[in-house]
């Protein structure tokens, strides 16, 4: 190695070590001080960027070590290991972050493994990547380590041809079945699919897609790095070339945010008026997203607030004794706001929040979006997440469904079941400080079409006998509602039931609609149909947020690109028409 090249790979060394340490520092500053601010922004990117820094530098390390000495093969050793981590960090952030956003307690003592899979592989990324560049700073001018003789006396590697052979197999082989989930998950984001099977894989494929980028590319460099480019071109490139598409289209849903958020901007202004953010007074925006999106929160989550709300778990609403019912055992988790929601947005307006599963599967809890009804208790709303019986069909997950909500119910029963709830929220609405006269019904999918049903039917006001009287529905949120009950033979009802758009009519409340472009389980036109009826119906308060790349189930990830736009529509809305 020459004197310029010793230079040039000492100043990578250092400004490698140099964006790591500003990461770490800007990251625990995001942790820290939960108020947005352009430093959010620039950790975001500084991370990313950083982290694609890495990779290149441990790449081109790797390439241009003396690999037949002992310190060489060590030193390769931990570049391939920084590669592997890499991808291991990136599931272990998508998960931990799920079961975070997934537990009643945002408690260190209660979650401390999820903690630690979230921070610890964060800030574990780049404190490997400072002593990457540790490792560049101290070593550059070690001639051996970057001569390509093999010289025999330079303490040799002791791990035979034989084994380096078998362990690079193993590695190849692993990596491009990697590539071939990538590949997979490309074509959803890009084409959707109508099959069942691939339209539960696609609910993975647009919103974790960041974290698919940095497992592609370091599945990409390992490729790269166990095949030689002199006598396997072919490979290599294609390798390079796999590599690079895949990263490149799962950074699509990232680069297309702020299209993304300007098109849900004008959506929502088309349908609610160009005054809405005059109707958000200097009081109360402080309590609201200050951003649509934030890089640093889709890595390390959004917990800011949410442990402040009051949590009830388990309160039984209706217990069946008879008929269909027999058996049927109904709760709820209630949301409370901190301090009886005195002085926050949400005045204690009420939410009702219906799981979704297809009519067959789900719960509270795990099973709708927890952090969702925490982050809207903790603005001042009083959040009912409910039960309701569910279709014993062939389709079932005993994981999250319980056995005792399972029985032959028709979509008469689901909706006579919260009907149940709204009848007991209607005695006990003092006891939880809800407001009757201020209700908003949100759910996705299958809860999605039970939220139109209901919120339709108690504002029609012809279906008192099933949901009580007094109720006043100021506003519906559905998530790509399944509205298309008339294709699903095997459950049986009413036909406003059964198709909900049959209730709207210029008496309909305000509707907010979350759908991914590229959803196979509910087609988007099914969303379009119901802004179509509400057309119809002469309303034009009725916007459909549309999230590109996105498929089924694309807000579960709370802190990802598409959930937090929608939320930050979402708390808007429900503070216009509170």
């Amino acid at each position: 190695m020459n004197r310029t090249s010793q230079i040039f790979i000492k100043i990578l060394g250092y400004i490698v070590l140099l964006l790591n340490f500003i990461s770490i520092v800007l990251g625990i500053v995001y942790l820290t001080i939960p108020i947005y601010s352009i430093h959010w922004d620039i950790t975001g990117w500084l991370f990313i960027g950083t982290l694609i820094l890495n990779s290149i530098t441990a790449f081109y390390l790797s390439k241009n070590l003396n690999k037949s000495i002992k310190r060489g093969n060590k030193i390769n050793f931990i570049l391939y290991g920084y590669f592997g981590f890499t991808i291991l960090a990136m599931g272990l952030l998508l998960g931990g972050n799920f079961i975070l956003q997934s537990s009643y307690s945002y408690s260190i003592i209660d979650n401390l493994g999820s903690y630690t899979a979230v921070y610890g592989t964060y800030f574990g990324l780049l404190i490997f990547g400072m002593f990457l560049g540790y490792i560049i700073i101290y070593y550059c001018e070690w001639p051996d380590l970057w001569s390509k003789r093999t010289i025999s006396d330079l303490e040799p590697t002791s791990m035979s041809v034989k084994t380096k052979r078998i362990l690079k197999l193993i590695l190849k082989i692993i990596c491009i079945v990697g590539f071939v989930f990538f590949i997979l998950m490309n074509i959803l984001m890009f084409f959707g699919t109508a099959n069942l099977i691939f339209g539960w894989l696609g609910v993975a494929a647009g919103l974790f897609a960041l974290f698919y980028l940095f497992m592609s590319l370091s599945s990409m460099f390992l490729l790269l790095l166990v095949t030689d480019r002199k006598t396997k071109p072919i490979q290599f490139y294609s390798y390079l070339i796999i590599g690079l598409v895949t990263s490149s289209i799962f950074a699509a849903p990232l680069i297309t945010t702020p299209s993304m958020i300007e098109n849900a901007d004008a959506s929502f202004t088309a349908a609610f008026g160009e005054d809405w953010r005059d109707q958000i007074d200097n009081e109360t925006a402080p309590y609201m997203m200050k951003s649509p999106f934030s890089i640093p929160a889709y890595f390390l989550g959004l917990s800011h607030g949410l442990n402040a709300c009051i949590v009830k778990k388990d309160v039984s609403f209706y217990n069946g004794t008879s008929g269909v019912d027999k058996g049927l055992r109904l709760y709820f988790d209630a949301y409370l706001p901190p301090n009886k929601g005195e002085d926050l947005p949400g005045g204690n307006s009420t939410i009702i929040r219906i799981h979704g599963g297809g009519w067959v599967m789900g719960d509270k809890g795990l099973g709708n979006m927890m952090a969702m009804n925490k982050y809207f208790a903790s603005q001042g709303y009083v959040v009912f997440d409910i039960q309701y019986g569910l279709y014993n069909g062939s389709w079932q997950m005993p994981l999250i469904t319980p056995d005792y909500v399972m029985g032959n119910f028709s979509v008469d029963d689901m909706l006579r079941h919260i009907g149940k709830f709204t009848q007991y929220l209607i005695a006990n609405h003092t006891k939880y400080g809800a407001k009757l006269d201020s209700i908003f019904v949100s759910g996705g999918s299958a809860g999605g079409h039970l939220t139109c049903a209901t919120a339709l039917a108690i504002a029609n006001g012809s279906y008192g006998s099933i949901f009580g009287s007094g109720l006043s529905i100021k506003g519906l949120v559905p998530f790509y509602p399944a509205n298309v009950l008339e294709k699903h033979k095997f459950l049986d009802g009413s036909s406003e039931f059964l198709d909900p758009l049959l209730l709207i009519d210029e008496d309909s409340p305000p509707c907010l609609v979350f759908q991914g472009e590229q959803d196979g389980l509910v087609n988007p036109s099914v969303s379009a149909e119901l802004k179509t009826a509400y057309t119809e119906a002469g309303l034009d308060n009725c916007s459909i947020i549309y999230m590109p790349f996105a498929g089924h189930g694309a807000d579960i990830h709370f802190s990802g690109y598409y959930n937090m736009i929608f939320l930050y529509y979402m708390e808007r809305f429900l503070y216009l028409f509170r």
